[in-house]
C-alpha cells in the first residue's frame, strides 16, 4: 500500500503556526502566573489576619482586668485613718531627711512608703463610676493628706538647723513639663497594672515615677523659711501632678466601661454627675492652661539654650568667649545678655548676632550683647593722650632753647606723678588681687586724680562692697591727695 506524501507548508502558513503556538504558551504562563498570584494573596491575607490577631491580644487592655477586685482595691487604699496616717507622717519625715541631705536615695524609700496616691486614684475611679460618695470620700482624705504633710514638713524644717536650699529642694519649687508627663505616663500605667486580676508590682514604680511626696515637703520647707514663691511652686507642682495621675483613672476606667453607680432616683443621680462633671471640668480646664503655659515655657527655654550655643559658637571664631549669658522673661518678652570676653567683634557682626536671634523665636531687639574689650580701649587712649601732652611740652622747651622753670617744673612734676602713679599700681596689684584694669590718671590741671578699674567677676556684691571702703580710704593717703575719682566699669 503506497504512502500518501505530507504535503509541506508553505512558509507562511509555518509563521503562522509558530506564532499561534507562542500565544498558547503565554496565554498558559498568563493563567499560572495568575493562579500564583491569587495564592500569594491569600497566604497575605491570612498572614495580616493572624497578625491583626496577635497583635490585638498583645495591646488589649480588657483581658485580665478584675472589675470587684479594682472597685474594692480603689475603696480600700482611699481609707485614710489610724496605721495609714502615721505611715504617712514616717514617710514625711524621711523625705525630709533626705531633701535635707540631698539624697536622692532617701527621698526614693520615702516615695515607695507614701500613701498619698489611694486618694488620688480614688477622685479619677469616682468621677469614672459616677460615684458621688467616692469622690467626696477622696477628696476630703485628699485634703487631710496635704494637712498632715505640710504640717510636718513645716514643722521639721522649722525645727531642723539646716536649712540651706540645695539641688534636691530647688529643683521641685516649679512645675516642667516633663514631670506633667511623667505624671500622666505613671499614673496610667498604675491603674493598667492596678486593675488586673494578677497584680504586679508595678505601683511602688510608679509612686517613684510621679513624686508626689519630695514636692509637698518642698511646700512646708517654703513655708518654714517664709518664701512664698518655693511654697507656691512645690504646691502647685503637687497639685498638677495629682491631677495628671488621677486624669488617665478617670479616662481608663470609662474606656474599659467599668460599672457606674446606677440611682433609684433619676433626678438624684442627674445632680451627682452634674456634680461630677462640674468637679471635672473646674480641675482640668486650669490644668490644660497650666500644661499649655509649661510647655510655652519649655518651648521657651530650649530656644534660649540654642541661642547660648549659637552665641558661644559665633563668637569663638573672633577668639572671644561670653561670660555668663543670663535672660529675664517678665511674662510678655524675654531679655537675654550678654558679656564677651576676648577680643574685639566689629560692630556690623554684633548686629548680625542680635539679628540671629529671630530664627530662635526670640526679639532681636531685647538681645543686648556687650565687650569688656571697651574699658581696654578707654584706658589706652587715656594713656596715649598722657604721653602726648608730656611729650609736647618737652619738645616746646626744647624748641625755645630756654629755661622756662615754671614749664619744666610742671612737666617735672607730671612726671613725678605718673611715676608714683605707676608704683601705686603696682601695690594696687599686691593689696587687691582682684582688681583688674587698674589705671591711675590726672587731669591735666593736675587737681584732679581718677581711678579707672574693675573687679573680677567672681567677686560677690558683699564682698566689693568691703573693698571698695577700704581702698576708698587707702588710696588718698598713700597719693597724698584729698580726694580721688574712682571709675568703675561693670
Amino acid at each position: 500500500m503506497s504512502t500518501i506524501p505530507e504535503k509541506e507548508n508553505t512558509p507562511e502558513e509555518a509563521a503562522e503556526k509558530a506564532s499561534q503556538k507562542a500565544s498558547a504558551e503565554l496565554e498558559a504562563a498568563k493563567i499560572k502566573q495568575d493562579k500564583e498570584k491569587v495564592k500569594l494573596d491569600n497566604h497575605f491575607q491570612v498572614f495580616l489576619t493572624s497578625l491583626k490577631k496577635y497583635l490585638k491580644s498583645l495591646t488589649s487592655l480588657k483581658e485580665g482586668i478584675d472589675h470587684e477586685g479594682t472597685a474594692e482595691g480603689i475603696r480600700n487604699d482611699v481609707e485614710f485613718r489610724g496605721h495609714a496616717a502615721w505611715i504617712l507622717v514616717c514617710s514625711i519625715l524621711i523625705a525630709c531627711l533626705g531633701l535635707n541631705t540631698n539624697s536622692a536615695a532617701i527621698i526614693i524609700g520615702a516615695m515607695l512608703i507614701s500613701p498619698l496616691m489611694g486618694p488620688i486614684l480614688g477622685v479619677g475611679f469616682a468621677a469614672g463610676t459616677n460615684d458621688g460618695d467616692l469622690l467626696v470620700k477622696s477628696l476630703k482624705n485628699y485634703g487631710s493628706t496635704i494637712f498632715i504633710s505640710l504640717l510636718m514638713s513645716t514643722l521639721y524644717f522649722y525645727f531642723t538647723p539646716f536649712k540651706e536650699i540645695n539641688a534636691e529642694l530647688f529643683s521641685r519649687t516649679s512645675a516642667t513639663i516633663y514631670a506633667i508627663m511623667v505624671a500622666f505616663i505613671g499614673g496610667s500605667a498604675g491603674i493598667i497594672a492596678g486593675s488586673r486580676s494578677l497584680k504586679s508590682n508595678v505601683v511602688p514604680g510608679v509612686a517613684i515615677a510621679t513624686a508626689l511626696m519630695p514636692p509637698l515637703c518642698t511646700a512646708g520647707y517654703g513655708l518654714a523659711i517664709g518664701n512664698l514663691s518655693y511654697f507656691l511652686g512645690a504646691f502647685y507642682l503637687f497639685f498638677i501632678n495629682s491631677v495628671f495621675i488621677a486624669l488617665p483613672t478617670y479616662l481608663y476606667i470609662r474606656y474599659l466601661r467599668f460599672p457606674v453607680k446606677q440611682f433609684v432616683d433619676p433626678k438624684k443621680e442627674k445632680k451627682i454627675k452634674n456634680y461630677i462633671f462640674g468637679f471635672i471640668f473646674l480641675v482640668m480646664i486650669p490644668s490644660v492652661i497650666t500644661f499649655w503655659n509649661v510647655l510655652q515655657r519649655t518651648i521657651t527655654e530650649r530656644n534660649i539654650t540654642q541661642y547660648n550655643a549659637y552665641i558661644e559658637s559665633e563668637t569663638a571664631k573672633y577668639d572671644v568667649y561670653v561670660l555668663a549669658p543670663s535672660h529675664v522673661n517678665d511674662g510678655d518678652s524675654i531679655s537675654c545678655t550678654y558679656h564677651l570676653k576676648g577680643d574685639l567683634i566689629p560692630e556690623n557682626r554684633i548686629q548680625a548676632l542680635k539679628g540671629a536671634a529671630a530664627d530662635f523665636d526670640l526679639e532681636p531687639a531685647h538681645i543686648t550683647i556687650t565687650q569688656d574689650k571697651d574699658i581696654e580701649s578707654i584706658i589706652n587712649r587715656l594713656s596715649k593722650k598722657e604721653s602726648s601732652e608730656i611729650s609736647q611740652k618737652d619738645i616746646f622747651i626744647n624748641s625755645l632753647e630756654k629755661e622756662n622753670s615754671t614749664l619744666r617744673s610742671e612737666v617735672e612734676k607730671m612726671k613725678s606723678q605718673l611715676d608714683l602713679n605707676k608704683k601705686v599700681e603696682d601695690e594696687l596689684v599686691a593689696l587687691y588681687p582682684k582688681m583688674k584694669h587698674k589705671y591711675l590718671y590726672r587731669e591735666s590741671s593736675g587737681k584732679l586724680l581718677n581711678l579707672i578699674y574693675t573687679w573680677d567677676e567672681s567677686l560677690m556684691t558683699d564682698e566689693i562692697e568691703v573693698l571698695e571702703e577700704s581702698l576708698m580710704k587707702w588710696l588718698p593717703k598713700r597719693l597724698e591727695v584729698d580726694s580721688v575719682v574712682f571709675t568703675k566699669f561693670n
